[in-house]
């Protein structure tokens, strides 16, 4: 369909300097900036797919070229949030990381996801008195796996706290220490904050895709796809940590993922000279399914979390086990509360005002793609 099309050909755009894209794009005639602009706000490319797009000499639509405005102004003030929470920690001596958001760097999402290794909930004190922050109310999922939410009046961003656990139910606790272990300091617009190493970007990566979401975004491809490009990262260190996790079975799908994928969009297989960490009897099961790329959470994931599991259990690791084991009664909780939302009789909490924005911006969107 038309947004697998748009998906393919945006892969193309961003990771392809020297190929003659522009012909491309004239061959789906006149571009459907609504349906562009969606597929790209959902995948977090929305800023390099419009530099992209001018470079090549294409105009967006004046409803794209105003969201890339608003979206400019909102990471400007998302980036002066980081700085502050990250000054925050330094000034009381608490080691924190923020684990996606450089990733998507120019693009960004709406939240910010702290790991600090605080299991007494110090930073939230500090922000909600500093930054007037107010929690939002947590759903059984996240507050099992210690996390605590927080939005901003007047904002669109959201914070997220991961208070030393990580993994959908927090399951993991000792991959926490090597993120903020292997920590660094980098400058996004003059802002100074810690983000993780490329390497522990990528396993971030493995474990929210194939062990939470099941879903792939385009500007989680383009960042692993251009990191394997630069042939800078430590291979040995990445299948390493994840044998010592228990997600190395999760690693080896999501390269073959993502090396499906890359064939599929651009000829050519994944630049990735180790065949060990390729699984290709699965890799063919990836699909699009607006917006994003789709993984078979039903069969592949439940065979990566018993594979997950077996790991725990070898290693001692009860805690790991007692959550993995209680997944499948969240997931029934989660997705009864998930309908309760869509049905109007359970309300998280106050609504952010992205929720506001992003509708006025549909309206425009949508009229836009009428004319």
């Amino acid at each position: 369909d038309l947004e697998n099309q748009y998906a393919e050909l945006a892969f193309r755009l961003l990771l392809v300097e020297d190929a003659e894209n522009l012909s491309e794009l004239l061959v789906f005639g006149v571009i459907k900036w609504d349906v562009l602009l969606n597929l790209a706000r959902e995948n977090r490319i929305v800023i390099r797919l419009y530099e992209r797009l001018l470079q090549l000499g294409v105009k967006p639509g004046e409803a794209y070229e105003d969201y890339v405005t608003e979206e400019r102004q909102r990471i400007g003030h998302t980036l002066d949030l980081m700085e502050r929470i990250d000054q925050m920690c330094e000034d009381v001596g608490l080691v924190s990381v923020f684990m996606k958001n450089h990733q998507h760097y120019p693009d960004m999402g709406d939240d910010i996801d702290l790991l600090v290794i605080d299991r007494n909930h110090v930073v939230d004190s500090i922000v909600a008195h500093r930054l007037d922050a107010r929690p939002f109310k947590l759903s059984l999922l996240n507050q099992f796996g210690g996390k605590t939410q927080y939005y901003f009046e007047n904002s669109p961003t959201y914070l997220e706290i991961h208070h030393g656990r990580v993994g959908r139910m927090g399951e993991h606790l000792i991959f926490p220490r090597f993120l903020v272990g292997n920590r660094r300091r980098v400058c996004l617009v003059g802002k100074y904050v810690y983000v993780p190493s490329s390497e522990d970007q990528i396993i971030l990566q493995v474990l929210q895709r194939t062990y939470g979401r099941f879903n792939i975004r385009l500007s989680e491809l383009v960042y692993l796809v251009s990191a394997i490009r630069e042939d800078q990262l430590d291979w040995e260190y990445i299948a390493d940590t994840t044998r010592k996790i228990g997600i190395f079975e999760g690693l080896r799908y999501y390269l073959s993922c993502v090396n499906a994928i890359h064939k599929r969009a651009l000829g050519d297989v994944l630049p990735l000279d180790r065949p060990e960490l390729l699984n290709l009897s699965v890799a063919t099961k990836v699909s699009f399914k607006s917006p994003y790329y789709r993984l078979p959470w039903l069969t592949v994931g439940s065979h990566l979390y018993l594979w997950k599991l077996l790991a725990d259990v070898e290693v001692s690791n009860w805690d790991g086990v007692v959550r993995l084991s209680l997944a499948p009664v969240f997931a029934v909780l989660v997705g009864g509360e998930v309908l309760l939302k869509r049905v109007g009789l359970k309300s998280r909490g106050k609504p952010s005002i992205s929720w506001r924005l992003n509708t006025e911006r549909e309206l425009a969107l949508s009229k836009e793609g009428e004319k």
